[in-house]
Formats: C-alpha cells, structure tokens, sequence
C-alpha cells in the first residue's frame, strides 16, 4: 500500500494517484484486506466536512515492493499525525501498516488509533494509548475524532487533557525501521523472530515501563547476547536523558561552541545537560543524527565531517600512557605489576590531576567494524565517579575498555562529544 492521496479537485496533483502533502495533513493508514471502505469514507467525512481537515490516503492498488516509494515516507514525515485504523488486517504481524506506523514513531509523529473492533488487540506501541472509539458507531467515533483534531488544530498541536496519543516521548528518536529488520537479519535472528524482535526494539527504546526480555526461542547465547547489545545502543541513542545519566565524558566546550551555532533556532540555555538534550533534539529534527552500529551491520558508509552527529560504539585502548609513566611516581610499577589496590589512586592521581598542563588529551586507539580510529577526549570532562573508575583503571593498564557515545568523525579521527565506559 503505497499512500497514493485522496484528490478534493484542488490542483494539487502530483502524478496519478498523487496529491501534495502539508504539514497539516493526517496520514491515514489502513490495510486493504479490510478497512479501505472504512478508510474512504472517512477520508470523504473529514475533508468534506466543516471545519475540513487535509487528508493522505492510499487509493491506488501497487506493488509491495513500492510500499516505501520516496513519496511515502515524505508523506508520514511531513504529516501532522497518523490516523490508524485498527483492524485485524491492519494489526497483523506482517502488515504493511505496522511498518507505517514504526515509520510514524521514528519520525516523533502523533499516532491517533482509531478502534473499529473492541476484539483487536492493538499493536505493542499503542497498546497504552486511548482509542477513538468507531466501534461504539460511525458517527460518534467521527464526532469524536473531529472534536480531538479541531483541538489540536486551535491548540497548535498542543493535546486535550486526555487525548489518544503516540506514547514517545517528544525527545527521542529511534532508527528507521526498516533498517532495523535488516540489521536483525544481519545479526541471525531466524526469519520467524523477526516481527517480534523488532516489536521489542522499538518498544524497549520508547517506553520507561517496558522492561521485558527479547524474544529469544532457541538462539545461541552468541546471538543473544549480540542482540541485547544492539537494543541497549538503540536505548542509549534513542533517550539522551539516559545517556547523559550513564555517561563518563562530556564535552562541555564542544558543546558550547555547537550550541553556540545553533542558539538562534533552539533559545538561550547554560545547562550543560540541556545543552546536549536541546541538540540532540534539534539533530534529530534535522536528520542529522546517523546510528553507527546499524551502518555498519547494513554494509553502508560511517558518515565523516559536517555538523552530523554519529552514535558509534566500539573497542578502543590507550594510546599515550607514555606521559603518565614519565610524570607520576610509582605508575610505571602500577601498571607493571597491576597492583590493584594501588591502581584507584593512580586513577585519581591521573584524572583529577589540577595542573592543566599535565596530559591535556587521552588518546586511545580502536575500531569502528573494519574502520581504525583515534579518539581523543579532554581529561577534565572525564567523569570519576564510582561505577566508572574501575573501567578507567583497565585503561591505564592498557586494556582494551568499551566507548560509546555520540561523536563527529573527520578522516580517521573520532571527536566523542559524550560517551560512557564499559570493561
């Protein structure tokens, strides 16, 4: 089902079958096998009717294949919300209109679930979200959308006190995913798991409720656990407030001078914290937010240079440890022997050091799949909490410790703007 749209002989054409999309358009998403009756009637009532709401909807029988044509998935990213019309077909695992709908959910778009049928139990994303309720009458669920849509109209966008509503948070974003099935398929995951894996994926990023365990069946702990690590990435680069929780690095001064660039469209903020969430946002707004664990299992290019931020996630050792054996006493017979219980005051000794002349730059040298890189992090950002000076400690030895964070890539040098640590 390819959203052809619903021409009202206003000109707006693009081709057959085609009508322009605004950004007050209601994307309705429906599945043939049995709601287009439904969903042409109400593309009918809502633009017919006064006030009229602008409406997308699929009138052309296609291919499959066409489903993701460029003209649909501007479509759902431009739309004002998604209108999903709750059938058996719609709400079946492998229907076209789930793949709309986590389409609908990357893009941050408000999902209104209209329920045609009290027996269909919705998908695992709006399984918490308020219906408009069809299934007490056409006319009373019609009454009752228009109600909740001349709201959102007079509010500008702003919901009711008690709306149907997509439940992730305005903050997040998550992969696209289409491309998330793929990096499942790349990972092993067998052909029946699919739909329910990425149910989960998407789930887990998008609500702080849902905690519950992959749908494994028989998979080898290998894949298991590769799985798990993946969906802890798509966590972390979904919710910055998560990360920024979990972190051991931020760039305060790469911050400031990103923001800076930016303070006209995002406002005026000094917080840190809010600084990274404010871009994070705007990034994603932007499309300049890349997931580099789903590049590179996908076989695509890491993107370098411009003002993109890359989530990446990888195996990184130090680099120049040379400074520190030269400058403190005793490291050199620390990190020799791996005295333990010496090696917290050396982290100590090394990362809260007062003189910014010592050791200005940590460098550590890693891999990004079959990419070599340097990263460079400022030792004063470092954070040495607790939970992280055992890892740090690992690093001093020489071991090789896990970094993943957001960061620009030039060449073959990584600028992490944040990040967490991980033996």
């Amino acid at each position: 089902m390819v959203a052809g749209a619903y021409g009202d002989g206003r000109g707006r054409l693009l081709g057959a079958g085609w009508t322009s999309v605004s950004d007050e358009s209601y994307f309705i998403c429906y599945s043939r096998a049995d709601g287009a009756e439904f969903a042409r009637r109400l593309a009918d009532d809502l633009e017919g009717g006064t006030p009229a709401f602008d409406v997308w909807i699929d009138r052309e029988k296609i291919r499959p294949a066409q489903l993701w044509d460029n003209e649909v998935v501007e479509a759902i990213r431009r739309c004002r919300a998604m209108l999903f019309v709750m059938t058996p077909g719609g709400v079946r695992p492998d229907s076209f209109c789930l793949k709309e709908l986590h389409k609908a959910v990357s893009y941050q778009k408000p999902v209104v679930p209209l329920r045609l049928d009290a027996d269909v139990e919705a998908p695992l994303l709006l399984a918490a979200v308020q219906y408009v309720h069809f299934d007490r009458g056409y006319q009373a669920g019609l009454t009752e959308l228009r109600d909740y849509l001349g709201s959102m109209d007079a509010g500008g966008g702003s919901p009711p006190p008690d709306p149907p509503r997509e439940r992730a948070l305005p903050e997040r974003v998550i992969p696209e995913t289409g491309d998330l099935e793929r990096c499942l398929q790349a990972l092993g995951v067998p052909e029946h798991d699919l739909r329910p894996a990425l149910e989960w994926l998407v789930r887990s990023a998008t609500d702080d409720r849902y905690r519950a365990v992959p749908p494994a069946g028989s998979w080898s702990d290998g894949l298991r656990q590769a799985v798990i690590a993946f969906q802890r990435d798509i966590e972390l680069f979904a919710q910055p407030a998560l990360l920024l929780a979990s972190s051991s690095y931020l760039s305060i001064s790469k911050l400031r001078r990103m923001y800076a660039a930016r303070q006209q469209e995002l406002g005026h903020e000094d917080n840190a914290d809010n600084r990274f969430k404010l871009l994070h946002r705007d990034l994603a707004q932007r499309h300049r937010l890349d997931f580099g664990p789903a590049l590179l299992l996908l076989g695509r290019e890491l993107p370098a240079g411009g003002d993109a931020w890359l989530y990446f996630s990888g195996r990184f050792t130090i680099a120049n440890n040379s400074e520190i054996l030269d400058t403190i006493p005793d490291a050199q017979r620390i990190i020799g022997t791996r005295d333990e219980r010496s090696l917290m005051t050396l982290v100590n000794r090394v990362f809260k050091w007062t003189d910014p002349a010592f050791l200005p730059f940590l460098e550590f040298d890693g891999s990004l799949g079959p990419h070599q890189v340097r990263m460079a992090i400022s030792r004063k950002y470092v954070r040495t909490e607790s939970s992280n000076s055992w890892v740090l400690g690992s690093a001093l030895l020489g071991d090789p410790i896990t970094f993943a964070g957001f960061g620009m890539l030039t060449g073959n040098d990584l600028q992490p703007v944040i990040g967490l640590v991980a033996e």
